[in-house]
């Protein structure tokens, strides 16, 4: 993200001990430059799940409490505004997958989207087990479908843009994959 490259531009530029730079060189991995690297991925894709998250519960609470929706519609409708805008953040910032063409854009966001139905399906069982068989406040059974649907997520989305890499690679061999160590 361009802003957080200025910022660390700046403070670069200004920064006169070592251990500064050091700071800057690992906010600079961790936040502005591109990174294949499984653990910045997963660290950045813990971060737009904190964001996702907030944006999801806080509108399944306001569905449910203000407008009297059914907490399972609530969070079925709120989980697909988290998902938007997961993939969005998702596939600028966390994976840096941006397709080359619109009809791979559209395979990317398929993919995307049908990675998000099954974390959907998941989150709906989760939350009615968790909230009527389990008598867990519904609030307390989304934190809990959160843990499963993130680890699924993350898995599933690292898998999807890896593949869509090996098919882009395939016309410039010259390209490493991220799944490749070396």
């Amino acid at each position: 993200m361009r802003i957080f490259a200025n910022i660390n531009h700046h403070f670069r530029k200004n920064s006169k001990t070592k251990t500064h730079r050091y700071a800057l060189i690992n906010f600079n991995l961790l936040f502005a430059r591109r990174s294949n690297n499984p653990l910045i991925q997963l660290f950045r894709y813990f971060l737009v799940g904190g964001v996702c998250f907030l944006a999801d519960f806080g509108l399944m609470v306001a569905l449910t409490e203000i407008y009297g929706l059914n907490y399972l519609l609530s969070a079925s409708l709120s989980f697909c505004v988290g998902l938007t805008l997961n993939y969005l953040l998702s596939i600028g910032w966390v994976f840096d997958r941006h397709a080359a063409s619109r009809a791979e854009a559209m395979r990317d966001f398929a993919g995307f989207a049908l990675i998000g139905v099954i974390g959907l399906g998941l989150n709906a069982v989760i939350m009615w087990a968790a909230t009527d068989v389990a008598s867990l406040h519904y609030t307390l059974s989304k934190i809990v479908s959160t843990g499963v649907v993130f680890g699924w997520n993350f898995i599933a989305r690292r898998c999807l843009t890896s593949q869509s890499t090996e098919r882009a690679l395939t016309s410039n061999p010259q390209k490493k994959s991220i799944c490749q160590t070396t």
